[in-house]
């Protein structure tokens, strides 16, 4: 084998590495994605959601009725 042969060859070999471990990160990337997705449509996260913006809406409601005094 050439010189030529011998570098392309680690290149090759490099990139199929590199490939190989992009790959791995996407699919990890993906599967903490889902995770997290399903956490948010959960209906405990649902109803938290809800609560916290009644509360705040009560919040708002009960502050302009006491300045309106």
């Amino acid at each position: 084998m050439t010189t030529i042969e011998i570098i392309l060859a680690v290149a090759f070999v490099t990139y199929i590495l590199f490939s190989g471990f992009a790959i791995y990160v996407m699919r990890e990337v993906i599967v903490r994605q889902k995770a997290k997705m399903k956490h948010y449509k959960s209906a405990k996260y649902q109803r938290e959601m809800w609560n916290k913006r009644m509360s705040e809406i009560h919040q708002k409601r009960t502050v302009k009725g006491m300045s309106e005094l």
